[in-house]
């Protein structure tokens, strides 16, 4: 979905991506508030190409969506356990397990590489 909103350039494709989300995405949840915020935030992305923001909200942004896959793996063993207390609480530390999940993995996959060759051909590379 998120491919194609960003390929519909026509009224005519974004209608079509539009549709498809509110197609999809209704009675997914049984919860329509839920629903309603998910499709309103896939029309945003289709039909709003550019929104005014500041710099600082852009590199946490950039942080949360860089690291998304991280925060999704993780987040099913860190957010049930805090839940019933302090939902709010469980949800930021999910995502900071999560960024600092990535953060370790970025690392890991660059300083990996380089090892996978004799120390000869990681000299001759640099």
């Amino acid at each position: 979905m998120g491919w194609a909103a960003a390929k519909a350039t026509t009224v005519r494709q974004r209608l079509l991506v539009t549709a498809a989300a509110v197609a999809t995405v209704l009675g997914l949840f049984g919860q329509p508030a839920r629903e309603a915020v998910i499709i309103g935030g896939l029309a945003l992305l289709v039909w709003v190409r550019n929104l005014p923001s500041l710099a600082s909200v852009n590199r946490v942004a950039g942080v949360l969506a860089g690291s998304s896959l991280y925060i999704y793996v993780t987040h099913w063993q860190v957010f049930p356990r805090l839940e019933d207390q302090f939902a709010v609480v469980s949800m930021i530390v999910s995502l900071v397990v999560g960024i600092a999940y990535a953060a370790v993995a970025t690392r890991v996959m660059r300083w990996r590489p380089s090892r996978r060759f004799g120390r000869k051909e990681a000299a001759g590379k640099h």
